[in-house]
């Protein structure tokens, strides 16, 4: 399933499903993939609240794993209401 979220300082500018990291390690520049999945629905007064997580990792060639996750959430379903910044480990965006 495809999710249109609003995503704050994580996509590349040409594509909103990728974002790019360095390496923390060695400097290297790498491109990540990025996937969105619900994770979370509860169900409240006007309607659904949907929590979904934005992962994505990269194993460098210097033997570094690079990992990007954020979260957003949508109340009622379809207005995205907050987003977290995203966390990398391994890496920093770029």
């Amino acid at each position: 399933m495809t999710i249109a979220i609003k995503f704050e300082g994580n996509p590349t500018m040409n594509n909103p499903n990728e974002a790019r990291v360095k390496c923390t390690q060695c400097d290297t520049i790498h491109t990540l993939t990025l996937e969105t999945e619900e994770v979370d629905r509860t169900e409240r007064q006007m309607g659904a609240e949907v929590q979904y997580d934005t992962t994505g990792e990269v194993d460098c060639g210097c033997g570094q794993e690079i990992t990007y996750i954020q979260s957003e959430w949508e109340y009622p379903e379809g207005s995205p209401t907050t987003s977290d910044k995203p966390v990398v480990t391994g890496g920093t965006l770029v």
